[in-house]
């Protein structure tokens, strides 16, 4: 916690979302939070859960940035922030995600929040250095809970801002993100049910292709059947 009691948000990004569009497999938990970490090509030794979790971050991401919906809500943003409006959108998303929880997942936000850290903790050797870090903080601070907070959004934004090399605005968006907000959370409920039809698809299309694909028998192993 900071020194004012609230959520040191030094490290906060959007994680609500990748962590709930994940499912329900521990692999797949964690590899949605590693998501952010792992960067280049996916190790082919990583456990199938971590690989898979890590594959479907991406192309969440990808499906993300190219929605309609997500143009319309960077573009809310003008002048030095417009650079800047996809972090502040994935931000503003992951707390329309938070206070509108019930919309979405029959289990309590609280619930949720806590399995969720529960599993990451139980997958704690699957993380090493700022990710373990990040687990371990997040656990700690409840960040996802936070979410429901606009103030911890503004907490993170700014925390954000800090970590930047360059001069940015981002700590001081408060006004613009305020005058946003009806039409961001217009464009969070439109685009997320596109969203999550659009993680079922993935995770279908993986689990069938894993149904149906295995070890290849070798020549040699026929052979010596006769």
């Amino acid at each position: 916690m900071s020194a004012d009691g609230h959520a040191d948000p030094a490290a906060q990004v959007n994680y609500l979302a990748h962590l709930f569009l994940a499912g329900n497999e521990p692999g797949d938990i964690a590899g949605a939070l590693l998501g952010d970490f792992v960067k280049g090509r996916i190790d082919e030794t990583l456990p199938s859960g971590l690989r898979g979790g890590i594959s479907l971050h991406r192309k969440i991401d990808v499906f993300t940035d190219a929605h309609p919906l997500t143009l319309v809500s960077r573009n809310r943003f003008s002048g030095d922030l417009r650079r800047y409006a996809g972090i502040i959108v994935d931000l503003a998303y992951d707390h329309f995600l938070a206070t509108k929880w019930p919309s979405f997942c029959q289990m309590p936000l609280q619930d949720f929040t806590n399995r969720v850290y529960g599993v990451l903790l139980e997958q704690r050797s699957s993380f090493e250095g700022n990710a373990l870090r990040v687990v371990e903080r997040m656990v700690e601070q409840d960040w996802l809970g936070s979410y429901v907070s606009l103030k911890s959004v503004s907490g993170a934004l700014a925390a954000i801002s800090r970590r930047l090399t360059r001069p940015n605005p981002l700590g001081d968006c408060d006004d613009q993100l305020l005058d946003s907000y009806v039409g961001l959370e217009a464009d969070f409920v439109d685009f997320f049910p596109d969203l999550m039809e659009r993680a079922s698809i993935i995770k279908r299309d993986r689990a069938h292709e894993a149904a149906h694909s295995g070890p290849w028998i070798s020549r040699n192993e026929v052979t010596s059947y006769f």
